[in-house]
């Protein structure tokens, strides 16, 4: 059984996948910000899929997600990564505030870099 870790699991295109890569019978590890998020959007998941909790900006929580996946798939490993945490600031670039553009810029290159 293929194993897959989806970062930014808890809405839309991602929750979707998950759910589909769950149905094609992978075991799936959907994470999300926190386990409540993506209860309704991942709802109909075998129990091959699990939300764990991940924030990609968070150094402890990267540990724990890590420590999590590793203490259930063991020496076996992972065969795929789908990285896609990340945030949108709506608004023209040049109107965001520097706190707005920096939280999303950091949201998506602490994803990309893990």
């Amino acid at each position: 059984m293929k194993r897959i870790l989806i970062t930014g699991a808890s809405s839309g295109i991602v929750a979707a996948t998950a759910l589909h890569l769950d149905r094609c019978g992978m075991e799936v590890f959907a994470a999300v910000r926190a386990l409540e998020d993506g209860e309704d959007a991942l709802t109909g998941a075998s129990d091959r899929l699990r939300r764990i909790s991940l924030d990609v900006t968070d150094a402890g929580s990267i540990a724990e997600a890590i420590a999590s996946v590793s203490d259930h798939v063991g020496g076996a490993g992972l065969d795929g990564l789908v990285n896609n945490a990340g945030i949108g600031v709506p608004g023209p670039l040049e109107l965001l505030s520097s706190e707005d553009l920096r939280r999303q810029l950091d949201v998506t290159s602490s994803a990309r870099s893990r």
